[in-house]
């Protein structure tokens, strides 16, 4: 991951990719999902770390709330989001 002076992954490192992922393994019932939406305003990298950091945390992300909400749909007819 490259650091510039906007790039806030080490924060989402410290605190959102665990955090997130606590937060799934305390709610089994409850899909939670990341949506990144304008993610094309954000410095270049930005976006994928955030990515990265939630994959890691098993978060699925979306660029979209229009395409969470397919996917969680989705995953409710079908058990996975």
């Amino acid at each position: 991951m490259a650091r510039d002076a906007a790039d806030t992954s080490p924060y989402w490192a410290a605190r959102g990719g665990g955090e997130l992922a606590a937060a799934q393994g305390e709610l089994p019932v409850t899909r939670i999902v990341l949506v990144t939406r304008n993610g094309e305003c954000v410095p270049a990298g930005i976006e994928d770390d955030v990515r990265e950091i939630a994959a890691a945390a098993g978060i699925p992300v979306y660029r979209s709330m229009e395409a969470a909400a397919v996917a969680i749909a989705a995953g409710g007819r079908h058990g996975t989001a």
